[in-house]
């Protein structure tokens, strides 16, 4: 149960950057802003759907080259935000950029405090391990 709800809140994170990523955009654009704030998060959905099951990958197949996770992260970032933008219709490469940045600084920042967190709980882990262990002896 637990898995699924860090599931459900990863997902939810993702939608929710990609609709405030694209807001502005939307905005300046004088788009339907109720329509292309729903897309815009479905994109980040699934971007954030498939960086997470990429860094996974790559980090537990490769446990020692760390940045093979993170460059994992921010290439499917890259691509699949300029490719979303781009079905969404927005066609100003500086408009484009600047969503592609805005996205790779939250993507990248996220991903490095999850990893951050997840190495904190890690070392705690095996500190009570330790502990139990030499408590069993």
């Amino acid at each position: 149960m637990k898995k699924l709800n860090e599931f459900t809140v990863s997902l939810f994170t993702s939608g929710l950057v990609g609709a405030v990523v694209a807001l502005p955009i939307i905005i300046i654009s004088q788009s339907e802003i109720f329509t292309y704030t729903i897309k815009s998060a479905l994109v980040g959905v699934l971007i954030g759907l498939m960086a997470r099951s990429a860094y996974i990958f790559f980090y537990r197949r490769a446990p020692r080259y760390k940045l093979l996770s993170f460059a994992s992260v921010f290439s499917i970032i890259a691509v699949g935000t300029g490719m979303g933008a781009w079905i969404l219709g927005l066609v100003s490469f500086p408009y484009l950029i600047a969503i592609v940045i805005a996205a790779e600084i939250i993507g990248l920042t996220a991903t490095i405090l999850i990893n951050r967190y997840a190495c904190r709980l890690n070392e705690r882990l095996k500190h009570t391990q330790d502990r139990i262990g030499k408590e069993e002896s």
